[in-house]
């Protein structure tokens, strides 16, 4: 998986009024901290119940997820579909495994157990036909083209029917309530980012876009991450994400004054409180972590790319601002809980390349997509400095080393 490019204007982040910003911004905090879309963890609440989950199984199955995100980020680059598809489908197929965790516990306890469906931890085609149908959802209700699930048989290689398919998408979303309108990390982002006074950094959008391009990179990350994905929230992801990215900018760049303004506005619209940047903290070092797995595989990253990932880091990263954070904010936030299990699943991703560019231009693709749906990051200099974004990179790269 290689660095996002950001198909955003960057001047779009400041046509929406802080009061505006301000307001959404709390509406999706209440919302994501609704029972409906709150973060859990499923492996630990099945570990917890009368159902038994071996850690062999447990490794395997995070593996498989972690694998079918990867599989699902290539599709997306293949077909310019966006990549924000992916992380609302994980989030469909990570919120569809704890109804079904509850209903699996509801079943065991029921004599007349009348269970027609497998159990998806265990069942690897069944996990990856319910991870096939969720993109296949979230491309369906927020692309401008309609992929035919005919199309998705094929991308499947045959190994699920077109009625398979449907029968799973109609399952998929009886038991998620039709709730499919959940924030993401992303979108956390792009408001946060409203946040910056761009009078303090002389309305330098290089500066923004860079930001905007390496924190949405970082969430897509955290989509391949079963921690990251099942306990913690959106918008503390975000903030972790843009954080990280501000740390590695030199002060001429952007100022500490610049960021701690930023750092504080934020913290007052979500009252964020001490022990919140403390998780924000430590999502920060395990979204370093996640940056270095993935961009030291040859598989994952162009070898140009590499070489700006391992350049030595021009600057100083900055002190963490946990201190300033006001102790006297209230609100809770959830705590972390495991950290540990790793990644696989045999998806055959050479079919899947061959079945999508012969389909491209299928038919089966309804609508059209925008020629300026697939813009390059920006490469120009500023202050005396290289591209923003593999300024960026290079440093991140350099710290989680």
């Amino acid at each position: 998986m290689s660095p996002p490019s950001s198909a955003l204007d960057t001047t779009a982040l400041y046509k929406t009024s802080i009061d505006d910003i301000t307001s959404r911004l709390i509406a999706m905090q209440q919302q994501e901290e609704t029972s409906s879309y709150a973060p859990i963890d499923y492996l630990s609440s099945l570990s917890s119940s009368t159902t038994t989950i071996s850690d062999a199984t447990k490794v395997d199955h995070i593996s498989s997820r972690s694998k079918m995100a990867q599989w699902s980020y290539q599709l997306t680059d293949m077909t310019s579909l966006s990549r924000l598809a992916v992380s609302r489908s994980m989030n469909y197929l990570d919120r569809y495994l704890v109804a079904a965790a509850t209903t699996t516990q509801q079943q065991q306890s029921n004599a007349n157990n009348n269970n027609t469906h497998p159990n998806p931890i265990k069942d690897k085609r069944y996990y990856q036909l319910l991870s096939m149908t969720c993109l296949y959802i979230s491309i369906k209700l927020y692309e401008p083209l309609s992929m035919d699930a005919s199309l998705l048989s094929e991308i499947s290689a045959g190994c699920y029917t077109t009625k398979e398919i449907l029968d799973m998408e109609s399952h998929i979303l009886n038991t998620l309530s039709w709730k499919v309108n959940g924030v993401t990390s992303q979108e956390y982002v792009s408001l946060m980012l409203g946040l910056l006074d761009p009078t303090k950094f002389d309305y330098d959008m290089d500066i923004v876009g860079s930001l905007l391009d390496v924190s949405k990179y970082q969430c897509e990350l955290s989509t391949l991450d079963y921690d990251l994905s099942t306990q913690y929230d959106c918008s503390t992801i975000a903030l972790a994400s843009i954080l990280n990215s501000m740390e590695v900018l030199e002060e001429n760049v952007l100022s500490s004054t610049v960021c701690d303004d930023f750092l504080s506005n934020v913290c007052d619209i979500l009252e964020l409180k001490r022990e919140d940047m403390k998780t924000v903290m430590n999502v920060q070092v395990k979204l370093r972590r996640l940056f270095c797995q993935n961009n030291s595989s040859s598989s994952s990253v162009s070898p140009r790319r590499q070489e700006e990932y391992s350049s030595s880091a021009a600057s100083t990263p900055r002190a963490s601002r946990v201190d300033q954070v006001d102790t006297s904010r209230d609100t809770s936030r959830r705590s972390n809980g495991n950290d540990n299990i790793a990644v696989a699943l045999d998806m055959t991703t050479a079919t899947t390349r061959s079945a999508t560019d012969n389909s491209g231009s299928s038919s089966k693709w309804k609508g059209s997509t925008s020629s300026s749906s697939k813009k390059k990051a920006s490469s120009t200099t500023f202050k005396k400095h290289s591209s923003p974004v593999s300024v960026v990179l290079s440093h991140m790269y350099s710290r989680a080393a």
